[in-house]
């Protein structure tokens, strides 16, 4: 299931990503708090797989299971890069590259909740240093 939903991003195949969500999905998204249902969320996932300048890469993957309010539950941790030169055209800010995490709490063969992360603009060193100005030597923040 895990391939499925990475090679429904990668291709842009709402169909696909669509049939992984399970009926009573639920979606919680701090830059879109307007998008907590399937249809919402398909809708708006639509919209960005269509925009030519949008776009959302995997970048890192983890997949574990644990206990959830006394459940057993299958998770999946994805770091994604998304990129947006839409000027207005998708829900994110224009003209950029973030990062963020979504976290998909899985129900057998479906995607029974996507929690992703607010944006993130800027990418330290493991040493807390940012990527971008490597001879500053100076701490982001």
């Amino acid at each position: 299931m895990a391939q499925r939903y990475l090679r429904a991003l990668k291709d842009r195949d709402i169909k696909t990503y669509g049939g992984l969500l399970a009926d009573d999905f639920v979606g919680a998204d701090p830059e879109q708090p307007q998008l907590p249902d399937r249809s919402a969320w398909l809708d708006e996932t639509s919209r960005e797989f269509q925009h030519p300048r949008y776009s959302v890469t995997p970048e890192r993957v983890f997949y574990g299971s644990h206990d959830v309010n006394g459940r057993f539950t299958q998770q999946l941790v994805i770091v994604e890069r998304v990129v947006n030169f839409s000027f207005g055209l998708v829900g994110s800010p224009d003209c950029c590259s973030w990062h963020r995490v979504e976290t998909l709490t899985l129900e057998g063969e479906k995607i029974a909740k996507i929690e992703r992360s607010a944006l993130y603009d800027t990418e330290l060193s493991q040493t807390g240093f940012r990527t971008d100005i490597p001879e500053s030597d100076q701490p982001h923040y």
